[in-house]
């Protein structure tokens, strides 16, 4: 699985700003982890 620090790096060289490579991360590693947010009704 990879690493959340490796993530944000990945992901600031191709580009984002550091706190929107950390949000993706955050939001990415939630998700994966089964605790995403579900709170979309449409």
């Amino acid at each position: 699985m990879l690493h959340i620090s490796e993530l944000i790096s990945s992901l600031q060289k191709a580009g984002l700003s550091e706190n929107a490579a950390v949000r993706f991360a955050a939001i990415y590693f939630n998700e994966q982890s089964g605790n995403a947010d579900d709170t979309d009704t449409d």
